[in-house]
Order: C-alpha cells, then structure tokens, then sequence
C-alpha cells in the first residue's frame, strides 16, 4: 500500500513528544513490512529524523499564536492536497491543532482512506475556546474518518462523544521494538534516577526533585537528571535547587533531540514519571524496552495494566511514595530483576510495533 502518515511537528528539541515517536515506530514499521511510506510533518529548520526506509517529507512552520495550536504549515498542506490521490491510506495523529485538522479535512471525502489516531489529545473540554474548534473541525474530521483509533478505553468513550456521528473507533496501544531478550542489566555508578519529559506543570518536575531531596537526605548515592524542553516549570526547578543546594546531585540537562530518548534513557538505572492525566507515555514503554524499570503514578492510563503484569512500580505520585519506590529499585535486587524481566514480557506480547503494524494494515484495508 501507499500510505502517508502526519503529525504536526518536528523539533529539535523534541518538544511535540510522544505522537512523533508513534508515528515514526508506526511508518517504520510498515515500511519493514513492504509498504510504501512517507511521513510529513511541520518542521522547526533543525531537527532531523533517523534514516529509515520511510520517506519523510518536513515542511517549514509560521507561528500565528502560542503553542503547537499557532503553528501552520501550508508547505505541507499544498503537498498533501496536490498528492492526496495516490494514497491509498493517510494517517493524521490528529490533536486540536490547525497542521493537523487541516490535514486530516484535505483527505475527507477523496480515495484515500483516513486514519485519525487521538494520542488523548482530543478530548471534551469545557473551554470556549476548544468548543468552537469541536464545533468547526474536530467533531467533522472525528465523524468522516473511515477509522479513529485511541490508547484506552477512556479515551475511546470521551472521543466517541465529540464525534458527529458513530464511526469505527478502535483501542491500539503504542508499541515499541521488541528486544529479543531481557536487557541485561547495567547501571551506572553512581546510578543515575531520571527525569525525562516536557518541564510542564502537569508533568511534574518539581515533584521530581523533591522526592530527589528526600532521597539525598536519607543517603541515596544517585544522581538525579532532568531533561526535557522548558514549558513553564525551568525557572522553579532552578530555584529550588540552588535553594535546597543540590546542585551537585540534581541537574537539569536541557532537551533531547528527537530519536534520543532510548539512548538517554538506557544510561538510567530507574526512570521515574510523576505526570498526572496521562493516557500512553511512549516514555515508559521506550524505558522498558532498552530494560530500564520505571516509576510513574496511578493516574495514568496504562497504570493498572503495567502493575497487573509487574513490569512497572505503580505510586500514588507523593512525594514520599516515588521516594520510596526509586529507593526499593536501587537496593531490592529481586524485585528490580522480576521487574525488568517482566517489563520485557510486557513488551513481547502486548507492547510490540510488530503487532500493532499488523492492527494497522487490517485497519487500512
């Protein structure tokens, strides 16, 4: 099949996140299996992809207004409609943004059959504002896609109340490369607790660093990393640490460039997310992937399934409970290796890119 995947942008900072990681996994994946893919995307000038065999296509953004929702990119629009007949599949990873709704409302109605995926970006809100883009684009696109596919249950119920009318709604989990075997396990010394995602508010940074305080105080030999783009919290963060002095064991070690996270992450000896309102970090899975256990709290979509199989420590996200949790890795050697090995199995048949390629194919036909 021909098939072109869209997500809204590309930076080099790596500030769009987990829906780029997605479709680069997805459209490699396809293209492993004989497909031919492109993916187009809005583009900060710098950043870059890795080489695959999947054709991407970056298109220079305008910014009109704040966030990824002020981003346009009629490059990429121009390109999508001059060639949208010669897909027989296009995949937008739709969020209430104009490079995606645009895109996805050029495919409504042609040949080619449309795929929205939500990443749990599209969900009600009460906002004026997100009720007017609802009412002129979302719940259109959402209502004519031949298929809309969400991470949860959840989601599912929420996107299927903003859709114009009842389509094919389907619950597709992320994946990632499935390693052939267990990691072994490696960790740095001193080992290294880390932080990774956008340093915004519901991400939780500042939490973080206090469960990293708690930590040093208690005589934890770690050191403690964030990394990620500022969106808000960088200035806080800074100050407590030159407050509470931990400026020699907590750093902030600024963004990573798209494709990096797994490398970061495999230098960890525990990754922790202390984010609330999350659907499917592609952080965890990518963590557990390259055998680094993780940390996150029980207001997460994929909590309940991760601590059901033991591939990851589920918190009620306290500052006390992520401690205690990061303390249980470094020290408990049974429990850390049960969990990276069951991380693994979690991965082999449940979180792989080979079965969700095949989802994809069957949903494209």
């Amino acid at each position: 099949m021909r098939i072109a995947h869209v997500v809204t942008y590309v930076s080099a900072d790596g500030a769009f996140g987990g829906p780029v990681a997605v479709a680069v996994a997805q459209t490699e994946e396809l293209a492993r299996r004989g497909h031919e893919v492109e993916l187009l995307a809005g583009w900060d000038g710098r950043a870059t992809l890795p080489c695959s065999p999947v054709r991407h296509r970056l298109f220079g953004v305008h910014r009109f207004g704040p966030g990824f929702v002020g981003l346009a990119a009629p490059g990429l629009w121009l390109y999508l409609a001059r060639n949208r007949r010669r897909y027989d599949a296009v995949h937008v990873h739709l969020g209430r943004d104009l490079i995606s709704l645009v895109a996805a409302g050029l495919v409504l109605g042609g040949p080619a059959k449309l795929t929205v995926q939500t990443h749990g970006m599209v969900m009600p809100r009460s906002r004026p504002a997100v009720r007017v883009v609802d009412a002129v684009a979302t719940r259109r696109v959402l209502g004519g896609a031949n298929a809309v596919l969400v991470l949860t249950e959840d989601e599912r119920r929420g996107v299927t109340k903003l859709m114009e009318r009842h389509g094919s709604v389907r619950t597709v989990p992320n994946g990632v490369p499935a390693p052939r075997q267990p990691r072994s396990d490696r960790r740095a010394a001193p080992p290294v607790v880390m932080f990774l995602g956008r340093l915004h508010p519901r991400k939780r940074v500042l939490v973080f660093a206090q469960a990293a305080r708690l930590l040093v105080k208690a005589g934890c030999p770690a050191m403690f990393e964030v990394l990620g783009p500022d969106e808000g919290d960088l200035p806080a963060l800074r100050a407590y640490i030159a407050a509470q002095g931990l400026g020699d064991r907590l750093v902030y070690r600024g963004a990573v460039a798209q494709g990096e996270a797994c490398a970061e992450l495999q230098r960890a000896s525990v990754y922790v997310l202390p984010s609330v309102g999350e659907i499917f970090p592609m952080t965890i899975l990518e963590a557990l992937s390259v055998g680094t256990p993780a940390v996150l709290t029980s207001d997460c979509g994929i909590a309940a399934e991760l601590q059901r199989r033991g591939a990851a420590t589920v918190t009620d996200g306290t500052v006390e409970a992520l401690a205690a949790a990061v303390a249980r890795l470094l020290t408990d050697e049974l429990y850390r290796a049960r969990q990276i090995a069951d991380a693994h199995a979690a991965i082999q048949d449940w979180l792989s890119i080979t079965a969700v390629g095949t989802i994809l194919e069957d949903v494209y036909r």
